[in-house]
């Protein structure tokens, strides 16, 4: 099944809030926006991917186009878990995803975790064009299957590509390979005796980042680092990368609203 989802966000001047200027959705997406006044008065646009598959099957393909025009800001979140399920042979499932973000707008998406589960296939591609004055915080949390179920690494096949532009020069490529078939994802290095992995990113490109910022996280994580094990990584003169492994999925998302309270602040005096 092919699935798509594309928005289109502006800015009103005469309300001062940004607004959903068009949205199309084909089957099992559908997108449902909250009113500002539920979730702040800062003029942000909250929006929630809603689907009503029970997961990513054999050969679907979803593509998400989102625009933000110039002075705007969006919440981007997701419903549920993406659980990638069980496929037959030579079955995969896709995602890709294009952000374009103009001058003086604000992309946040923190969605909710990726579940591999037993023989699943999957790629998925995240590409960010910025321009000036533009902030994004994007994060991702992947298992390596139903831990509870005590099932892990049994997935066939994943992969996942992050790429950011600014004025279309790419400034950052994340890539994860993992077949765990052919490679042992248990070994230090890789995600050794962990089962959940994140990866945050943190872009403002109206500024350049202080390296008070890195001490700053130190302090934020530190506390929890009992649970977990992570590292920080600034990239370019204005981005930040937040690797993180733990051993359960509430450790992570705990850092998740830590960061994300952390970045959206703008008077912490770190920038």
């Amino acid at each position: 099944m092919k699935s798509t989802l594309n928005l289109n966000v502006e800015y009103c001047h005469q309300t001062q809030k940004s607004v959903l200027k068009r949205c199309y959705t084909t089957a099992p997406y559908k997108f449902f926006s909250i009113p500002y006044e539920e979730i702040n008065q800062q003029g942000f646009l909250y929006g929630m991917l809603m689907s009503s598959s029970p997961g990513v099957l054999g050969n679907d393909e979803f593509n998400i186009d989102i625009q933000l025009g110039e002075n705007s800001a969006l919440f981007f979140d997701t419903q549920a878990f993406n659980r990638i399920l069980s496929m037959s042979k030579h079955q995969q499932g896709s995602q890709k995803m294009n952000i374009y973000c103009k001058n003086n707008t604000f992309f946040h998406y923190l969605p909710r975790p990726t579940v591999l589960q037993k023989n699943a296939n999957y790629v998925q591609e995240t590409n960010l064009y910025l321009e000036d004055d533009t902030k994004i915080l994007l994060g991702e949390i992947v298992t390596t299957g139903r831990t509870g179920c005590n099932e892990s690494y049994l997935f066939e096949y994943f992969f996942s590509k992050i790429s950011i532009y600014f004025h279309d020069k790419k400034i950052l490529e994340d890539k994860l390979n993992w077949q765990p078939g052919k490679m042992d994802l248990t070994q230090k290095g890789q995600m050794h005796h962990f089962s959940h992995l994140l990866s945050l990113y943190f872009f403002d490109t109206s500024v350049i980042l202080k390296p008070l910022l890195i001490e700053r996280l130190h302090e934020l994580i530190t506390p929890l680092s009992k649970q977990i094990e992570y590292g920080i990584s600034q990239i370019h003169d204005n981005g930040m990368v937040i690797k993180a492994v733990a051993k359960n999925f509430q450790d992570l998302e705990i850092i998740l609203k830590i960061l994300s309270n952390f970045f959206i602040n703008q008077n912490n005096n770190v920038f």
